[in-house]
C-alpha cells in the first residue's frame, strides 16, 4: 500500500491549508508527514501508539489530529482531495 501523497494532491492540500486562519504551514515537510501518518493509521487500523516513528511522536500526531477534527479541517480536506481525484480521472 502507498501512504504517500502525490505531488498534485499535495499542492492542492497545501493551498487549502494555507487559507485556514491560525494554521501554521511553514514546515510543510512535517505537515505532509503528519497527514501521511494519519493516512497510514486509517488504512492499517493500527493504534496511535504503534504508528511508525517516521511520522512523528504518536501523542503529538494524535493531539493535532484531534484539534483538526474539532475544527472540521479533516472533513474539508477530504472533500478537497476527493474533488482533485475526480478531476484527474
Amino acid at each position: 500500500m502507498d501512504y504517500h501523497i502525490n505531488p498534485q494532491e499535495w499542492e492542492a492540500i497545501l493551498f487549502f491549508l494555507e487559507n485556514i486562519p491560525g494554521l501554521h504551514t511553514i514546515k510543510d515537510k512535517e505537515l505532509r508527514r503528519f497527514i501521511e501518518g494519519v493516512g497510514y493509521l486509517l488504512r492499517t487500523g493500527c493504534q496511535w501508539r504503534l504508528l511508525p516513528y517516521y511520522y512523528g511522536h504518536w501523542r503529538a500526531l494524535y493531539k493535532r489530529f484531534k484539534l483538526w477534527s474539532d475544527r472540521g479541517i479533516w472533513r474539508q480536506l477530504f472533500s478537497t482531495v476527493q474533488k482533485i481525484r475526480i478531476l484527474s480521472l
